[in-house]
This record gives structure tokens, sequence and C-alpha cells, in this order.
């Protein structure tokens, strides 16, 4: 009997240390067999966007160049800030990764939503572009440029209201567009799909939101757009001018959706998921030809180098505009 029980309780104490070790590290992913199982990819805002949109229509192609399942899930809030809070705090194994897009990234450090930048993560790659943020008003509004909604608020400073997400790249717009001399009232109306149901139910005046998510709006005759925060006009609405043409000079917005991966993912699976996006995105025509549909833009990817580039310059450009926060 005795020695039942010292067998039995060798056995539990070496399963314990194995229990123990595989508790506290994660095993190595091979890099050379990478992928065997399916990859996730987190998007950080809500369902209905642009980076949800493209994420979403690149997962098909994408599985049939990885050859695995690619699993799309949403973990919206506090412009992407909880969902990085989730990758911060993720191990990197190497089969999940995140959404986030340059601007919110560079706007959430400026305004004080996140005490970090994009250096947190492993950038994997620059995977498309922003439809284009437009400056947008319902048909029935009196206002049909930027220049007549700036004098207007002018004359009754905050009446008119502007929906945007506090604390991200459209906040920031908001403060560009009141430097150039507006006077609205500023509202929280979270994600970009959130705010154009909150300008079309009239609890705001105006809003930012990108072109993708408000084109059918034009097309159902609810919505006008003022202006696009680009730096050159939308290839899909060649006539509406940018900001920066419209009396609010200085006031571009031109963003990128990236994939990210937890601090300390081996580089070679970095590499090699880049490697396959880059090939969806230059060479799957059905893809590109999705892309331009939604968005009036040409599909586009960015190297890991290239990716790091794009981040660390919006970085730039949106901090220096500290002095208007």
């Amino acid at each position: 009997m005795r020695k039942v029980f010292v067998f039995t309780l060798a056995i539990a104490i070496a399963l314990s240390g194995v229990w123990a070790g595989g508790a506290s590290e994660a095993a190595p992913v091979d890099p050379s067999a990478w992928p065997s199982k399916p990859v996730n990819i987190v998007v950080t805002s809500s369902a209905g966007g642009d980076g949800d949109y493209f994420m979403r229509t690149l997962s098909v192609p994408l599985e049939e160049e990885l050859g695995v399942p690619v699993v799309i899930t949403n973990l919206a809030g506090g412009n992407g800030t909880i969902g990085m809070d989730e990758l911060m705090n993720k191990e990197p194994d190497g089969y999940t990764f995140y959404v986030n897009n340059t601007c919110a990234l560079a706007a959430n450090q400026l305004t004080g939503l996140a005490d970090y930048d994009w250096s947190v993560s492993d950038p994997v790659a620059v995977f498309a572009k922003h439809s284009g943020e437009m400056l947008w008003v319902r048909s029935d509004s009196p206002y049909n440029t930027v220049e007549e909604l700036i004098e207007a608020s002018k004359a009754d400073p905050g009446k008119f209201t502007i929906g945007v997400s506090l604390g991200g790249s459209v906040y920031v717009a908001s403060l560009m567009l009141q430097n150039a001399g507006a006077e609205l009232s500023i509202v929280d109306a979270n994600d970009g799909a959130e705010r154009i149901i909150a300008l079309l139910g009239g609890q705001v005046d105006c809003c930012i939101a990108g072109y993708g998510i408000g084109k059918e709006y034009i097309e159902s005759g609810a919505l006008r757009p003022l202006c696009t925060l680009m730096a050159n006009r939308s290839a899909a609405l060649p006539d509406v001018p940018t900001a920066d043409e419209s009396g609010a000079p200085g006031l571009i917005i031109n963003n990128l959706f990236v994939i990210l991966a937890p601090k300390g993912t081996n580089p070679e699976i970095i590499e090699k998921f880049n490697a396959a996006i880059c090939k969806v995105v230059n060479e799957n025509e059905s893809y590109r030809e999705s892309v331009y549909q939604y968005s009036g833009q040409e599909a586009y990817a960015l190297s890991v180098d290239d990716t790091i580039a794009a981040l660390e310059e919006t970085k730039n450009q949106f901090m220096a505009y500290s002095d208007l926060v």
C-alpha cells in the first residue's frame, strides 16, 4: 500500500511541474510550421466601420492564402484602447492579432486617452487605406460648404453640434476645425457608424465619419458631405473639395488600417503574415475590386518596415497639434 502511495505521489508531483510550467510560459511557436491552426484577429472598433469591413473582406482570400481559418471578432470601446489593453496583456503566441488605425493610435496618445504609442505592439502590416473621413450634414441642412458652416457657427457660438469620438482622430480633426474659426459644440457620438446614426436622428448637426459608412446615405439622399479630410479629393467623389480647399487649412487626416501583434511575437511569423497579406492585397483582383467599390480607394498594403515608418510619421503629425489639446 505504501509503495502505491509513493508512486502516486511521485506522478502527482511530476505532473504538477508540467502544469506549472505550462501555465507560466507558453510553448514557443515554430515559425516554419506557422500557421498550423486558426488565426484570430480582433478588430478594436465596432462592426460596420471601415476597419471591420476591410478586415472581414480581406479575411476570405487570406484564409485561402494561409490555409487555415481566419476568425474575426470585435472588441470596441475607448477609441480602440480597450482592444489595445488586451493586446498589451496577451501572450505573443503568433495566432492572435489586432486591427487598429494609425490616426487612432496617434490621437489617443495626443489627447491622453492612452499613455503609450504604437510601439507597445509589434506591427505586422498596414493593409488598407481609410475610405476618407468626411464632414457630413443632413440633406436638409442650409449649409452647402465648410465656409458657410463656419460662418453660421461664429454667428451663434456653441449652438451647432458636431459628432466625434472623444479623444480620437476625428476629435483632433474637430479641434483643427475650431482652429480654423468654427465655434461648434463637440459631442461624443462614438464610432463612425454610430456618428452617422446620430446625425440621421438629429442628435448632432454635423459629424465626421468615413465615406464608406456614409455613401449609402448620399445615394438615398439623406446626407451630404461638405468636404473630405484627405489630402486629395476622393476618386469616388471628385466634386467634393478637401477641407484644406474649403476654409480649414491644414485639416488633413490620411488614415491607414494596421494589423498589430502582441509585443515579442516571433519576427519570422510577422514577416510571413505580412507577405501573405501583401500578396492578397496586390494580386487578388476580386478583393481589389471589392475595396474600390466600397471606398473609392485602391487596395493598399505596406511591408513591415514601411508600416512602422507610417505609424511613426502619423504620430509625429498629431503630436505637432499638442497646443490644441
